[in-house]
């Protein structure tokens, strides 16, 4: 997508804000530095030069439209120039504030913004600190489920929810190193994951999950020390048991799927997301990262009050993950009114769960 067809889709839809009630909530946004290049402690929380940041101009991802050739690049070049991929995290992630995600924002025409912890990467109490008490933001906390006893657990969340108003837990299997369904790990981990999902449907919480892949530079920063990850446990397979059944996906409180599921993947299993939506109500899916040709085509099987608008900022440019969705919703077989899907994915369906958390 080139900037002047991201310039006439932002046109659009600021008409629907102004003439028919739209707005925009960007569910899946890092403030921090999720991928182990830049440690937390080594962010500045100062406002980078505005003027220097082209937040309309496309990178490389969204000139390839997150398609096959970009995921097929993206692998190669994690592996093959590893220097390159640390040099841009840096310069994403060294400097950074509200005004920073703020500024973006206005320009993209988001709302609000949900800003995801992810702990030991991100730590909630950093993110909370940092952002709790500006309304535009809305806070995910986390938890490093390898060094937290279970008996820890509840009251921890208890702490993020007074202290930070936070809406749900965000995990990653791939960067966090496990599977989201309990029985699929030791037993250790099983119990500790038990307790969790218990204690987000007690509180009234969401779980927001990567799903698909991850790829990774070659090393980490030294101050993580020792922290192993994993590639694919957030495959969809790995959200069942062997039989097929999903403990998780029964727990009942709701869930997001992010990346529809398919992160760095290029086979889709439409067939998958079309079931899990069928068998489950509480399942969402969201749509940072993912191509508009993905997310029409996932359209056409799912219905719109099921699929939530993230970017996956501040890796992504959040105006082209508004300009793939915007198109893959136009351009739908799905038959229901145009307008009203947009309503559902860019605000009603997380505001439905952010409202029920309030």
């Amino acid at each position: 997508m080139t900037k002047k067809q991201l310039s006439k889709i932002l046109t659009q839809l600021n008409i629907l804000k102004e003439n028919n009630g739209l707005e925009i909530v960007d569910s899946h946004v890092h403030p921090l530095d999720v991928m182990g290049v830049v440690h937390h402690s080594e962010t500045k929380f100062i406002c980078p030069d505005h003027d220097m940041i082209a937040y309309r101009k496309p990178g490389l991802m969204e000139r390839l439209n997150y398609g096959v050739l970009e995921k097929l690049g993206s692998k190669l070049y994690f592996k093959l120039n590893s220097a390159g991929v640390k040099k841009m995290i840096k310069k994403t992630y060294s400097e950074v504030n509200d005004m920073r995600i703020i500024n973006e924002m206005k320009i993209a025409l988001v709302d609000q913004s949900v800003l995801l912890a992810l702990d030991p990467w991100v730590p909630t109490n950093l993110v909370g600190d940092q952002y709790s008490s500006d309304r535009k933001f809305c806070i995910l906390g986390s938890l490093d489920i390898h060094n937290i006893e279970s008996g820890m657990i509840d009251g921890l969340i208890r702490t993020y929810i007074e202290k930070y108003n936070i809406i749900g837990i965000k995990m990653h299997p791939n960067l966090q190193n496990f599977k989201p369904e309990p029985s699929r790990n030791g037993e250790v981990i099983a119990e500790r994951l038990r307790k969790l999902y218990s204690v987000i449907r007690k509180n009234n919480l969401y779980l927001l999950l990567h799903g698909g892949i991850s790829n990774f530079t070659r090393d980490i920063n030294l101050k993580y020390g020792a922290i192993h990850r994993s590639k694919d446990n957030g495959l969809l397979e790995n959200f069942f048991d062997v039989f097929g059944r999903s403990e998780l996906f029964s727990s009942g409180f709701p869930i997001i799927i992010a990346h529809l599921g398919h992160y760095g993947t290029v086979n889709v299993n439409y067939k998958l997301l079309h079931k899990i939506c069928s068998d489950y109500s509480n399942i969402f899916f969201d749509t940072s990262g993912v191509s508009a040709a993905v997310i029409q085509k996932s359209l056409a099987l799912l219905p719109s009050d099921r699929v939530i608008f993230g970017s996956d900022a501040l890796y992504n440019r959040t105006a082209y993950n508004i300009a793939f969705l915007y198109e893959a919703v136009m351009n739908s077989n799905n038959k229901a009114d145009k307008i009203s899907m947009l309503h559902n994915i860019f605000y009603r369906n997380i505001r439905g769960l952010i409202t029920k958390k309030l």
